[in-house]
């Protein structure tokens, strides 16, 4: 069996939500991602986690 035993810190981003002030904590694979078309037609990859606090998105995380 698999067993979970720590994180590797390297590995853990922190960044504070805009919306609520929280402090999170995070690993690439919490990571979402939706591409966003502007008015242009340009498009760009949105990288986001949902913050647990308000629900808001928390968006320009670090390039993954």
């Amino acid at each position: 069996m698999v067993q979970i035993i720590g994180k590797d810190e390297t590995q853990v981003h922190e960044v504070t939500c805009r919306n609520c002030a929280s402090r999170l904590r995070y690993t690439r694979s919490e990571v979402q991602s939706f591409r966003h078309t502007d008015y242009g037609g340009g498009t760009d990859t949105i990288y986001y986690i949902a913050c647990p606090g308000c629900g808001k998105q928390v968006q320009n995380l670090k390039a993954h």
